[in-house]
């Protein structure tokens, strides 16, 4: 199942040139941290509008002169970065002759086998702990990765969850060449629309394709599941793992921990990581101020509609402050930081890679926009309920909810009617679903807990 000669030569160039900048991210980011004139969001812009150029005009014959003609659109650009940041403009010169000089040994299947690995390797760390037997014994799986180029993905609508396709996994696949089936096969579709966000995610995408599909059982009946609340997991996993230490503690809460506390985690720490000299520190008071009163309300007198609309209001005016500031998402800001005592994966010393920060934020930054109904409800809840549990907690869910068989009588789409039982109960009473998810021995004694649907 080979890839067409051309598509095979831009996939090539395209991962080469990708990963020289990926190795070179950290200093890129470094040089501009402080610089008003550029961003390294503007730089990778530019990247990614070279790589569009290519894409649509070069007709390469061979990698050689494909990373000619690529080397040559982001020379195009040397004169923007000089006038603004002439370190910027070093590295990407770096990437350039980096490029030209891996082109002869390159391979594009070799690169995205690094990420297939790697991506095999967080998600053992993410079932690592997991109890059940059934999961263990899913752990030695391996996919082998399946090549696919077709131009209708380039502006079709996609049926796998996203646009552009990342990745898909088969248990079984054809294989055209040898009319044979293929077991265990991910499908690594290429077109000319590729990005360096796309690069990034690829990791993150091996990974949960492993953690959803793979290593937990999968009906196909629990999408919200499976690809709805695993695709949290999987992105608060990645960022647990590879949080700076000072993110992964905290001062204990003076009040008891409820559903609002992640909140006031997050003001804490804004507030600890911006200048009180800042231009929009004034402005961060304010929204402090009626963040503040809006929960106390909630908490004396009860949550109503009025307060959760106006509550998400302030955290979209936080989570923009905070992106402006620190680059960060308000909510990255307590999603690591919601538990005094906070367990290290297990495999945590096994994890033998580096990562940078623009790949644990790919998903939130890249993808999450890009997810089509029902997806992000599943998401979602995840995301609401993970900062009000302990990890500790909230792993055991994620590994049932994995493991699930169903038992005599129940539907194979139990995991879906429990996932939706807990969002309704979380819209309307979330202190109440923490104190039964922390009271219940198991999820089907939850499920029989909370109130039908």
């Amino acid at each position: 199942m080979d890839l067409p000669d051309e598509v095979a030569t831009k996939l090539s160039a395209y991962t080469l040139f990708c990963r020289q900048l990926l190795t070179r991210l950290p200093a890129l980011s470094d040089v501009l941290r402080t610089d008003t004139r550029l961003t390294c969001d503007e730089c990778c812009q530019c990247f990614d509008q070279s790589l569009h150029e290519f894409f649509q005009k070069a007709s390469p014959r061979d990698l050689e002169q494909a990373v000619e003609r690529l080397g040559d659109l982001l020379r195009g650009y040397e004169g923007f970065f000089k006038d603004r940041n002439p370190q910027a403009a070093a590295i990407f010169h770096q990437v350039i002759e980096a490029a030209r000089t891996a082109a002869p040994t390159w391979r594009y299947q070799d690169d995205l086998e690094t990420f297939h690995q790697q991506g095999r390797q967080l998600a053992r760390a993410f079932y690592a702990g997991s109890p059940w037997l059934v999961t263990q014994a899913r752990m030695d799986r391996e996919a082998r990765l399946v090549f696919l180029y077709d131009w209708e993905m380039e502006s079709r609508d996609s049926d796998f969850g996203y646009h552009p396709v990342p990745l898909a996994f088969r248990e079984r696949y054809p294989d055209e060449e040898t009319g044979q089936s293929l077991e265990d096969v991910i499908l690594v579709p290429f077109a000319f629309n590729r990005n360096f966000g796309l690069y990034l995610a690829y990791l993150y995408f091996f990974m949960h394709e492993y953690v959803a599909h793979i290593f937990a059982l999968d009906s196909g009946k629990n999408e919200l599941f499976n690809d709805g609340w695993l695709l949290y997991a999987a992105d608060y996993f990645m960022k647990r793992l590879y949080a700076p230490p000072s993110e992964k503690r905290i001062e204990a809460s003076t009040h008891q921990f409820d559903v609002y506390s992640c909140y006031e985690t997050g003001l804490d720490q804004l507030r600890d990581r911006m200048k009180q000299d800042h231009l929009r520190y004034p402005k961060f008071c304010v929204y402090r101020q009626r963040l503040t009163e809006n929960i106390g309300q909630s908490r004396r007198y009860g949550d109503t509609e009025a307060r959760r609309a106006e509550r998400s209001e302030i955290i979209d005016r936080l989570t923009e402050l905070s992106l402006s500031v620190l680059g960060i998402p308000f909510t990255d800001l307590y999603r690591l930081n919601t538990s005094t005592t906070r367990r290290e994966p297990p495999e945590r010393l096994r994890i033998g890679f580096p990562l940078t920060r623009e790949q644990t934020d790919v998903f939130v930054n890249h993808w999450y926009s890009k997810l089509r109904s029902p997806l992000p409800r599943g998401y979602s809840l995840a995301q609401d309920l993970q900062p009000c549990l302990p990890p500790e907690r909230f792993d055991l869910i994620n590994w049932e909810l994995a493991a699930f068989e169903p038992w005599s009588r129940e539907a194979e789409f139990w995991p879906t009617r429990l996932i939706i039982r807990m969002e309704q109960e979380f819209e309307h009473a979330p202190d109440s679903l923490i104190h039964k998810i922390e009271s219940a021995d198991d999820l089907r004694t939850l499920f029989e807990m909370l109130p039908p649907v």
